[in-house]
């Protein structure tokens, strides 16, 4: 939700993406058995939508102002969640080694529009941790964490 007059957050801004069935609309049968056994059919591939949905989360994430963003980052974790974070290429390399070397890897030319990190142990830390490199006091942010918390975000 945007409001024109407020100023930007820094917060992030997360939202569910949704998730797509490609289940057509059903037709009705001409008699009982075969009503029978596309209700059947219509009842498996629901089944299979929902065990395919529950197998992987997607979420999209924006920081700073999302629509400004120059760079793509594609997060894989292994419990099968998969986040899109918009984010600002400078905002990440000054703040982490391991993205100024990622986005400087043997790319000459024009800019790489997208990161993709594969099997993230834990994708909430990670999406936690780049937007504590938005916040101008991210030492007073982590205090108000909880110790276990912090701990997973420094590793």
């Amino acid at each position: 939700r945007k409001i024109p007059s407020a100023p930007p957050s820094v917060a992030p801004s997360v939202q569910n993406a949704p998730s797509v069935t490609g289940e057509p609309g059903r037709r009705e049968a001409p008699d009982e058995q075969n009503a029978a056994a596309a209700e059947t059919a219509a009842d498996k591939r629901q089944e299979q939508a929902g065990d395919a949905e529950a197998q992987q989360h997607k979420i999209c994430v924006g920081f700073g102002q999302p629509e400004t963003s120059d760079l793509t980052v594609m997060l894989y974790g292994k419990e099968g969640i998969a986040v899109r974070m918009s984010v600002h290429r400078d905002v990440l390399c000054g703040s982490s080694a391991f993205f100024t070397e990622k986005l400087s890897d043997g790319h000459v030319g024009s800019p790489v529009p997208c990161v993709e990190i594969h099997d993230c142990d834990d994708a909430e830390i990670y999406v936690e941790t780049v937007g504590l490199m938005y916040c101008d006091e991210a030492k007073h942010k982590l205090l108000k964490q909880n110790v276990s918390r912090v701990l997973r975000i420094m590793k």
